[in-house]
């Protein structure tokens, strides 16, 4: 007897079946991390390393080539040849600020910028100079003969190198004092600082070319124009030219008190 065998055109079967693809990765997205880690890697042992020894230094200020000839022989790209060029403006505090670069394969270039002297403070037998940051960056033995701010802290302070004492108001009323002095032709010998840095005097010498037998020391203030205080103080010198005074107060604006 014949069998006969029947199969729906929709049902198929293979036997098997199917799963879905694995997404490789190709090993080409791996060569740029291994060349940017080859490149660290090589980066890391220079700057360890003393490669690229520093034979030569040139800066722009003679005074600071003696710190930078000590760096000689460091490598070019040694983390303490950058620690050491950082720490040249800390411990010196004449330096202000000094940047280098590197030329291979054996010379560091660097600018370094000095502080200046803007004027002088003396507080009790010790003189410091500071900068127009009113700095301190040095101290010195004698005051020398310069037209230079000089502030005498009649409170004696202790102060030292590193500190700042002046700031720019007191800087700028300086200069506004000097410049109003002159212009009334009054000559001051010492410019000084009371209790607090708003309160001030100056020890007049001298008015319209004439010198005074005695100084007449001004007391002033911060809080208003020189020019104001330094016109009412010439008013009551010459109105009291055939008196004996010794002092003159003039911070409250627009009035004068003689002493």
């Amino acid at each position: 007897m014949e069998r006969k065998f029947s199969r729906s055109p929709n049902l198929y079967y293979t036997g098997r079946t199917t799963q879905p693809k694995k997404i490789q990765k190709s090993d080409k997205n791996l060569k740029p991390l291994i060349v940017l880690l080859f490149f660290v890697v090589i980066i890391f042992f220079i700057s360890r390393l003393s490669l690229f020894p520093v034979k030569y230094v040139q800066v722009n200020e003679v005074y600071v080539k003696p710190s930078l000839e000590k760096l000689i022989g460091l490598g070019l790209f040694s983390r303490e040849l950058s620690y050491k060029i950082s720490n040249i403006s800390k411990t010196d505090p004449v330096v202000k600020k000094i940047n280098c670069s590197k030329g291979l394969p054996d010379t560091i270039s660097c600018e370094a910028q000095l502080r200046s002297i803007s004027g002088y403070w003396k507080t009790d037998q010790e003189i410091f100079a500071f900068d127009n940051d009113g700095f301190i960056f040095s101290q010195i033995k004698e005051l020398p003969k310069s037209k230079y701010l000089l502030i005498i802290d009649t409170a004696k302070q202790k102060v030292k190198i590193g500190d700042e004492v002046a700031t720019q108001l007191i800087i700028s009323f300086y200069n506004e004092v000097m410049t109003e002095a002159d212009k009334k032709g009054i000559v001051f010998d010492g410019f000084s600082i009371k209790q607090t840095y708003y309160q001030f005097s100056i020890n007049v010498t001298e008015v319209g070319k004439k010198k005074l037998e005695n100084p007449i020391t001004i007391l002033m203030t911060t809080s208003y124009p020189a020019s104001s205080q330094i016109t009412v103080a010439e008013q009551l010198i010459n109105k009291n030219s055939k008196s004996s005074i010794s002092q003159i107060d003039v911070r409250v604006p627009g009035y004068g008190y003689v002493k």
